[in-house]
């Protein structure tokens, strides 16, 4: 697997994603979230069609399911060290689609967190699931994943905070530069924006953020 570069409407680039966790704990990290892109993975044909394929009962997450269960299979994954693949973001897009992709998320980690009965030969370590050590639940998962939703909304112009949600988040002082990553990753994909043109474009959101910045700080309370 590589690392990525979301493209904006304007041809402007993120910055490079390239998550090196996934090689060191891949089901650990796909039973939570989903840090690489849909072509940022190459994988033989058999395996993929072993496992199910993509499940198409998932509007949105779908890539994430079937890297999970890929995951579960306990096989070593390669890092390439370099941004490879490109991902378009457009106004359209449905990782726009906040409602769904919590949705489909809630499933995805929920599947991560027990047995799936569609991969037949597990490896033993992840046979049951995911291991919720140190406060890492599948709460706390859905409630990253709920975070970088609210931010992506914020970006967009919407308010959709969930205060419940984001009480699963882990508190303390120490997580606030985590936060504050998922939370910018989030506004950046909503605002369809690169960091350099976050400034000027404030007033698109930033009252929305403004209340998520207060929702998150009553976490800490």
């Amino acid at each position: 697997y590589c690392g990525s570069r979301r493209v904006m409407p304007d041809g402007e680039l993120t910055p490079s994603s390239i998550p090196t966790e996934v090689a060191i704990q891949p089901f650990e990290t796909f039973a939570r979230r989903c840090p690489i892109r849909t072509h940022a993975l190459l994988v033989d044909r058999k395996t993929i069609v072993e496992l199910g394929g993509f499940d198409v009962s998932l509007r949105t997450c779908e890539d994430w399911d079937l890297w999970q269960r890929l995951a579960r299979l306990g096989k070593r994954w390669v890092m390439v060290d370099e941004s490879l693949a490109f991902y378009r973001t457009s106004p359209n897009s449905l990782t726009r689609n906040s409602t769904q992709m919590l949705a489909d998320a809630e499933i995805v980690i929920a599947r991560g967190f027990s047995p799936d009965p569609r991969v037949k030969k597990p490896a033993s370590a992840h046979a049951n699931g995911a291991i919720e050590t140190n406060g890492r639940t599948a709460s706390e998962a859905l409630a990253w994943f709920a975070l970088w939703n609210a931010a992506s909304d914020c970006g967009s112009g919407r308010r959709s905070i969930s205060p419940q949600t984001l009480r699963a988040l882990p508190a303390g002082r120490k997580w606030a530069r985590e936060i504050a990553k998922v939370a910018f990753d989030g506004l950046m994909v909503g605002s369809l924006s690169v960091p350099a043109q976050l400034a000027a474009r404030w007033d698109r959101f930033g009252g929305s953020l403004t209340e998520l910045i207060t929702e998150l700080g009553k976490v800490w309370d």
